[in-house]
């Protein structure tokens, strides 16, 4: 899609390359930093302000660009043919427009833009909203057991009563209402509202749009889902609307719904587009329905902190002396203990018994993780000899607060969550203590749990700083795509740094129980149901979207660039899951529970997998296949390195690279896809495909016969999603398998002198001519076929 960000690229682009006008010239003409324009020509930067930037670099350069039309026009129509779909409307303007009568240059763009968002509507807009909402709501309704479907409807034009705004406020979007126990209930709203982020005015009524749609439907939180890209969204604006609001944005792209496989389906010619609409349509409202379910731990925490939070705010009053007594209540003479005190004493007592009522199994799970976790700090301390692990930070963290036992021993802990009300409990009971309930080494962050997101926005707090990084109390499960956070963690870890992680486990007796051929551990719910009732039933068990892992899996796959060999790994608890604790004596109980901490480091049928891995600084840095140097010195080829952040794929490489200031205008980053048959027996590598082609490009493929390779293989392979281009040829890898077919992107399609793609590592990338890497794709035997598109 070409925005005002690709325009003003094209522009300066166009001085610097055919008017040999310098980044240091265009810097001087403009009146910015020269540091700024670089950015602009690469269009990385991202706090670029979509109007009054272009509105900059039109004054200054606006009568150049008139007085070279015709030159300027070409240029711009070899760019956006290169680089666009759908450019015939656009061309046309163009061509209209000659240099005799040339339009100002913000009229002609301002054509440009309008012919560009009517070529290429959204898919909330080519789908029907209202067709997505009703596929959603059949989805949604084979667990009514656990909500109820509320609303479908258009959220109507609203007009603003207080004087704030005088025009009438436009449409919002369609959304359908869920509503869960405890009279919480949430808006999935479809939207793509599209604002300039630098009018303060525009984003003062889009929050009174939120706002006032929330209070009409008397809604807890909103799940916007939009087909914007992320990118267009800034980040402390998503901060703003989740701290205001708890409104979460979620994107889907066209590449997510393309991965969404309806398999078995042969559709009939005459009526295949009318089918394929349909298939869409249910594609994107099953993307819909999977973000929808990953939140479902995250509302079961804020159904128990807003019920907590309610009682709580009808107690406290302005009088000081009876929110004394309500807060003695709590914490026992609150004002005369220190903060930390006060704050196990919320751990241990309040959160543990009076907010979730934690069952048996539940408190004792969070206790003995508690404790792993406060033992293997004070191991790390005493074999680094030091007095204070640096940065702690711990995910999903308000629900169980296992880190609690360590602040103490942190010179700084962080606490993310997701939960709006469990963070807005915790600062208010902080705000009504005067301060004296949160420890000043503690900090509480609102965030989305996507690891861009946190990594975008917590970038300078976070990379290469954690010394340990906590997701306790089977929160690894709770995490959407476990793989890609892990990813992104290994980023934010220092070189020394720890990932303690508690998942599910799949192989856990009690999620098996149907072996035990003994009816009467039928009828017990499994005990981390504290708020949902989960069934036995296939049809309606919420715990089938529960995700669970075997330890095997995450040595294999999941944990890539951890250090595997030195793992501590434990399930807990075994034993104490096939009892009813109410039929057993405390003493009894203690037993079965000292027996389930033996067996916990043994056996691997426990409920929870817990583990202790540690950065693999050899496989992050010193991790090598000299076969590509060896390689590109044997033919003479020059090329150079950049070292640079972790970057896992490839949108984390592109953003490593910019934020290393690597110019990119002369470049082009490649990245590999990997196919496989879907009809083939033999699903060994042999029967891979490999596909090359810049970052930003998709492949096109025919879902009946082909595949994505899952992600699970391709890492037991690559190890941590490195599939660098250069690691796919036999030349330049010690295990290519001969069989495999390689594809590559057309030579002409790439316009740029040099490419740049991830060479061994993570943490390096490696730059050479287009012409010689093609060279080396020619001796490979790579095929330039139409399946990249």
């Amino acid at each position: 899609m070409i925005s005002k960000e690709k325009i003003t690229s094209i522009i300066l682009n166009y001085f610097n390359e055919k008017k040999g006008w310098t980044p240091y010239r265009l810097k001087k003409q403009i009146g910015v930093e020269q540091k700024t324009v670089r950015k602009w020509m690469q269009e990385t930067d991202r706090s670029f302000m979509r109007k009054s930037s272009f509105d900059l670099v039109n004054e200054k350069l606006g009568n150049e660009i008139c007085t070279l039309y015709v030159e300027f026009r070409e240029y711009f129509i070899d760019k956006i043919e290169k680089t666009e779909a759908d450019t015939e409307g656009i061309v046309e303007i163009l061509r209209n427009n000659e240099s005799e009568n040339a339009e100002e240059v913000d009229v002609l763009i301002n054509k440009i833009l309008e012919q560009n968002n009517h070529a290429q509507p959204k898919m909330q807009e080519i789908l029907g909203r209202s067709n997505i909402i009703n596929s959603l709501e059949e989805l949604l309704m084979q667990y009514k057991e656990y909500f109820q479907i509320a609303e479908k409807s258009n959220v109507e034009n609203m007009i603003n009563d207080d004087g704030l705004f005088k025009e009438t406020i436009e449409e919002l979007g369609d959304f359908l209402i869920v509503k869960f126990p405890g009279r919480y209930s949430i808006g999935i709203l479809l939207a793509n509202y599209e604002i300039d982020y630098t009018v303060e005015k525009e984003k003062d009524a889009f929050c009174y749009r939120v706002e006032k749609f929330k209070n009409q439907n008397d809604l807890q939180m909103v799940l916007l889902i939009t087909d914007l890209d992320k990118e267009e969204i800034p980040i402390p604006f998503q901060g703003l609307l989740m701290k205001k609001f708890n409104l979460f944005f979620e994107c889907i792209g066209k590449n997510d719904l393309e991965k969404v496989v309806i398999q078995g389906l042969q559709l009939k010619e005459d009526k295949s587009s009318e089918i394929k609409m349909k298939i869409n349509q249910h594609r994107y409202a099953q993307l819909i329905f999977d973000k929808f379910m990953s939140y479902l731990t995250v509302v079961s925490n804020e159904i128990v902190f807003s019920q907590y939070l309610k009682k709580l705010d009808k107690k406290l009053d302005t009088d000081e002396e009876k929110n004394y007594h309500v807060l003695n209540g709590l914490f026992v003479s609150y004002n005369k203990r220190t903060n930390i005190k006060n704050f196990m004493n919320y751990a241990n007592g309040v959160l543990i018994n009076d907010i979730f009522k934690y069952s048996y199994l539940s408190r004792h799970t969070i206790y003995y993780e508690r404790n792993l976790v406060e033992q293997r700090v004070k191991e790390i301390l005493k074999e680094r000899n030091e007095e204070k692990m640096g940065l702690v930070v711990e995910i999903c963290a308000p629900n169980s607060l296992i880190t609690c036992n360590i602040i103490d021993e942190c010179k700084k802990l962080v606490l993310f969550t997701a939960s709006y009300s469990g963070y807005s409990l915790m600062n208010e009971i902080d705000e009504k203590t005067g301060k004296r309930f949160i420890p000043g080494n503690v900090f509480l962050h609102l965030s989305h749990l996507n690891p861009e997101y946190m990594g975008l926005h917590y970038l300078n707090e976070l990379k290469g700083k954690v010394d340990l990084l906590v997701i306790g109390f089977g929160g690894g499960s709770q995490i959407s795509d476990l793989v890609r956070f892990i990813r992104y963690a290994n980023g934010w870890l220092s070189d020394e740094g720890v990932l303690f992680l508690s998942v599910h486990n799949a192989e856990a007796i009690m999620l098996n129980r149907k072996q035990l051929r003994d009816q009467r551990f039928e009828s017990y719910p499994m005990y981390m149901a504290d708020y949902w009732t989960y069934t036995n039933s296939d049809r309606l068990s919420l715990l089938k979207k529960m995700k669970t892992y075997s330890i095997d899996d995450l040595k294999a796959a999941y944990l890539s660039g951890l250090d595997i060999q030195n793992m501590k790994i434990s399930t807990y608890p075994y034993i104490s899951t096939l009892i009813n604790p109410e039929e057993y004596p405390r003493n009894i109980l203690d037993e079965i529970r000292e027996e389930d901490k033996l067996l916990a480091e043994k056996g691997t049928h426990g409920q929870l997998i817990q583990i202790f891995a540690q950065k693999n600084i050899k496989y992050h840095i010193e991790r090598k296949n000299e076969n590509i140097k060896k390689y590109l010195n044997s033919l003479d080829m020059k090329y150079e390195y950049y070292t640079h952040t972790l970057a896992p794929d490839s949108k984390s490489l592109m953003n490593s690279l910019r934020a290393e200031d690597v110019d990119l205008s002369s470049m082009v980053l490649l990245k590999t896809v990997i196919l496989q048959s879907r009809n083939s027996k033999d699903s060994s590598e042999s029967n891979w495909v490999y596909a090359i082609l810049p970052y930003d490009k998709e492949v096109v493929f025919d879902q009946t016969k082909y595949e994505l390779v899952p992600e699970k293989s391709i890492l037991k392979k690559y190890n941590q999603g490195i599939i660098s281009p250069l690691t796919v040829f036999e030349e330049t890898s010690n295990d290519f398998n001969k069989k495999s077919s390689i594809y590559i992107l057309n030579k002409d399609r790439i316009n740029t002198k040099y490419v740049i793609m991830r060479s061994e590592s993570n943490h390096e990338s490696i730059r050479m001519k287009c012409e010689d890497f093609y060279c080396i794709a020619e001796k490979a035997g790579s095929r330039m076929e139409s399946i990249i598109e």
